[in-house]
């Protein structure tokens, strides 16, 4: 199933196992992950984040994950402007129960921060094509070129582990 098609299934979306860190629970869970890309799809209020786990500390199985925020009431990125491809690192997780359900607060690398609060969340481990192979060099590689190799919210994507609030 494509990433982008699992999107539609939450939350009735299950993995038999449960991820080896999880984020909706565990501050720091999200330690050395690499933040991809960001959607929020207006008509059902989620916030989508794609991710890669090559470096993660705390994720040890599955080379890619999404973390979905339902009815999303917040997302803040605060970074300053960057004239080149930037390799967004989240060193710092924060998870947070709040009125308005849970909220995330992640800090980054290099120099930026995000938060995303919403009534529930999920969060999804599992591989990708194009995850399994190696990161490319941003400094000496093409930016077509280092975006086809990272997964996409079309990539094929097998489940390992998910957890939900």
């Amino acid at each position: 199933m494509k990433l982008h098609e699992m999107l539609r299934a939450v939350p009735e979306l299950r993995a038999d196992e449960l991820p080896s860190a999880d984020p909706l629970r565990e501050d720091g869970a999200l330690a050395e992950v690499g933040l991809i890309d960001v959607r929020h799809d207006l008509l059902t209020s989620e916030v989508w984040l794609l991710l890669d786990c090559h470096g993660a500390l705390q994720i040890d199985k599955g080379s890619t994950a999404v973390l979905v925020v339902q009815d999303a009431t917040e997302f803040i990125w605060n970074a300053p402007s960057r004239g080149s491809m930037t390799w967004w690192t989240i060193l710092g997780w924060h998870v947070a129960q709040v009125p308005a359900g849970i909220s995330f607060t992640a800090g980054m690398f290099p120099d930026g921060q995000f938060t995303v609060t919403g009534e529930s969340a999920s969060f999804y481990v599992g591989d990708t094509p194009e995850g399994l192979g190696p990161i490319l060099d941003m400094a000496e590689s093409r930016p077509n070129e280092v975006r086809e190799s990272l997964p996409q919210w079309t990539s094929e994507f097998t489940l390992l582990a998910s957890t939900h609030s």
